[in-house]
């Protein structure tokens, strides 16, 4: 019996080192990403025809948990992601699906942070906001 208790003493803490090694080895920081930053009067301007700007704040507990999951997509530069801290500057409205379109700052605004913005030929493709569907939108853009 004393067999017995130890071997299941032993499995449970191997399957319970298992599991935290799933677990990020380090926590990524937006720190480490500022050559990617971009401020908003520029975010219509840049260089390439397709590309993703993450509108976050380091206030925001949504952004916070899925910070890992947005800079590992960054990293994976599948498409480029432009990284934008949230400011006063940036206007706020629900009725984003207005944006849709939208080439132009003045015309452009946000529901709340974490926004994912996906930008095509200079003219806002789609806006995404709050954590799922921000993770949402970059599972199916991985996945296409």
């Amino acid at each position: 019996m004393k067999h017995f208790f130890l071997t299941v003493l032993f499995s449970s803490l191997l399957l319970a080192c298992q599991s935290e090694r799933n677990e990020p080895i380090y926590e990524l920081s937006y720190d480490d990403y500022l050559d990617s930053s971009i401020v908003y009067e520029d975010m219509f301007s840049q260089k390439e025809d397709e590309y993703f700007v993450y509108i976050y704040s380091k206030s925001c507990s949504h952004c916070e948990a899925i910070k890992n999951d947005v800079l590992s997509f960054l990293k994976e530069d599948i498409v480029p992601v432009y990284l934008l801290r949230y400011t006063k500057d940036i206007r706020v409205n629900q009725d984003i699906e207005l944006t849709i379109g939208v080439s132009d700052i003045n015309d452009f605004y946000i529901a709340g942070t974490p926004t994912l913005v996906h930008i095509y030929e200079h003219c806002v493709l789609n806006n995404v906001v709050g954590e799922v569907d921000v993770i949402n939108y970059i599972n199916l853009y991985n996945k296409n």
